[in-house]
């Protein structure tokens, strides 16, 4: 049942959020998750059941104003509903409904340095040649690889690296 209610609450979130700022938006509900993670007193503060949904409500206004009018609003009804301890997963489920609705595939890019901005682009155009795809380029830093890259997208593992390129020579001369 819990996750019947995630996935409706994701799945508004995905109807009221404007798609050009979906990223940003995305992102400021994992700073207040991360807040609320965080700081005890807050989080205290809005899962309890003794304090007043308005005095919450008046909180949540006032110490968020960078945060949209529909994130603001959104965020509110999840405390009208006691709901908002369920905010990470709602915004997970959120983020994956928005991905398949947009056809958009993350690559996990293994590296030992991060990619600057025309290495993730040109990264980003072969991968949606190749899959068909709009493709979103996560770089996590990695001292395992030694040179080059580890590339995870979809079910695929591309192994781009020196090691991978060595293990590869490896077998084709055994």
């Amino acid at each position: 049942m819990q996750l019947a209610k995630t996935k409706h609450y994701a799945k508004a979130l995905v109807e009221v959020v404007d798609s050009k700022n979906w990223e940003k938006e995305i992102a400021d509900l994992r700073l207040l998750n991360d807040q609320i993670e965080q700081i005890v007193q807050l989080r205290n503060f809005l899962y309890s059941a003794t304090q007043s949904i308005d005095l919450k409500k008046q909180f949540i206004k006032e110490n968020f104003t960078q945060f949209s009018k529909t994130l603001i609003n959104f965020i509110l009804l999840l405390i009208k509903n006691n709901k908002l301890d369920q905010l990470l997963k709602i915004i997970n489920e959120a983020d994956k409904i928005y991905k398949k609705q947009n056809n958009i595939q993350e690559a996990i890019v293994n590296s030992v340095i991060e990619l600057n901005e025309k290495q993730k682009q040109e990264l980003q155009s072969v991968l949606q040649d190749k899959f068909s795809n709009q493709v979103k380029i996560i770089n996590i830093l990695d001292k395992s690889v030694k040179a080059g890259l580890i590339i995870q997208i979809k079910d695929q593992v591309i192994d781009a690296s020196f090691n991978g390129k060595l293990k590869r020579l490896k077998n084709i001369i055994k």
